[in-house]
């Protein structure tokens, strides 16, 4: 672990990195060229922040002004899910009506990242609809056809058939019925 000595204290490495990527700059003047420096904690909300440059009063503000607005709230909110900061900024984004699912850090599916984000304030996430667990044999009693994962809920061969008798649903009663059958006889059913 790496230690640094500030105005003689002893910090970790780590503790003051993030303390200090998240560091309120309210009253910090960057002067007064109007140019847009970055989102930066201001007031406990990650704010654009106008300035001349990063460095003010002898230091450099560089580690807490970040890019994008995404990467401010992740320093100031770092083991959030859902951001209410991100949800209160009320910027609003116009997102594509692309379908590229994604599933979020909190389990639920969203269409696409934008969205995930931007409509929903969530911080991570990754490519793919969510799993949806539940039972995945079709011949099951039970069978869920929205289930992506098996959850080992099946209720045994028990099956559901409309035709009795076409126990594979192929719409006859044929000898892959019979076979089907004799490979489960005397199983019980709950």
């Amino acid at each position: 672990m790496k230690w640094f000595l500030l105005m003689c204290f002893a910090w970790p490495a780590a503790v003051w990195a993030q303390s200090w990527s998240c560091q309120n700059v309210a009253n910090v003047d960057f002067g007064d060229c109007g140019m847009p420096l970055g989102f930066a904690n201001v007031n406990g909300q990650c704010a654009l922040v106008y300035g001349c440059m990063s460095y003010a009063g002898g230091i450099d503000y560089a580690a807490a002004i970040h890019g994008t607005l995404i990467e401010c709230v992740r320093a100031c909110e770092p083991d959030a899910c859902v951001s209410d900061a991100m949800l209160a900024t009320g910027i609003i984004v116009e997102c594509e009506a692309v379908l590229d699912p994604v599933c979020g850090c909190d389990g639920v599916t969203y269409d696409n990242a934008c969205m995930a984000e931007w409509w929903f304030g969530v911080l991570d996430w990754e490519a793919g609809p969510c799993p949806v667990p539940g039972c995945t044999y079709s011949m099951s009693a039970n069978y869920n056809p929205a289930a992506t994962v098996d959850d080992g809920s099946c209720d045994g061969m028990c099956f559901n058939v409309s035709c009795l008798g076409d126990l594979n649903e192929d719409g006859a009663r044929s000898t892959a019925d019979l076979v089907l059958f004799l490979s489960v006889f005397g199983e019980a059913c709950e």
